[in-house]
């Protein structure tokens, strides 16, 4: 008996393969890859690491409250814009990491990589965690005047991105 090598389904074999490799180890590589630890392991990016520690969205009372992921990746409700926005940041980010070297030195280059950053994130990623903003009767701001209730869900207000009245919530300034 002779054995034979059937080329069309070895290529097919493969292809399932490597489709089932790619499904298998995208959850596991973005997740790893969205970490503080991860991301503040490359200089650019250390000086907003160390700026979210201290942040309100950092490590308070010993405790993550949120990760990069949270803020700067979109939810797993829909796998391909993960990917997609995963796969785009990560080309970016390279390419500035080898690129960009002398803007590095620059003054503004952690604002204009914070500018950037905030940019891609829309009002969703907040209130995921922040569902109360959405609420009237949550919605509670301390004011010099005393506390006002609702007031991001009043007039022009709701217009108005989350991170333009709270871009430093997650990273402080950068000095």
């Amino acid at each position: 008996m002779k054995f034979e090598w059937n080329k069309k389904g070895l290529f097919k074999r493969g292809i399932v393969i490597c489709l089932f490799s790619f499904i298998l180890l995208t959850y596991p590589f973005v997740e790893i890859t969205s970490t503080p630890s991860f991301c503040g392991n490359c200089h650019e990016i250390k000086p907003a690491v160390e700026s979210w520690k201290v942040s309100d969205h950092g490590i308070v009372d010993g405790k993550m409250r949120a990760a990069c992921r949270d803020c700067h990746i979109p939810s797993w409700k829909n796998p391909a814009e993960v990917i997609i926005n995963k796969g785009t940041h990560g080309l970016k980010d390279t390419y500035h990491h080898f690129f960009s070297k002398n803007d590095r030195n620059k003054k503004d280059f952690y604002f204009a990589m914070k500018h950037r950053a905030i940019k891609s994130m829309p009002d969703s990623r907040c209130t995921v965690c922040h569902k109360e903003v959405l609420d009237g009767k949550k919605d509670i701001i301390k004011s010099e005047a005393g506390p006002v209730k609702g007031l991001h869900m009043t007039g022009e207000v709701k217009k108005v991105a989350c991170l333009m009245c709270h871009r430093h919530t997650g990273h402080l300034p950068y000095e």
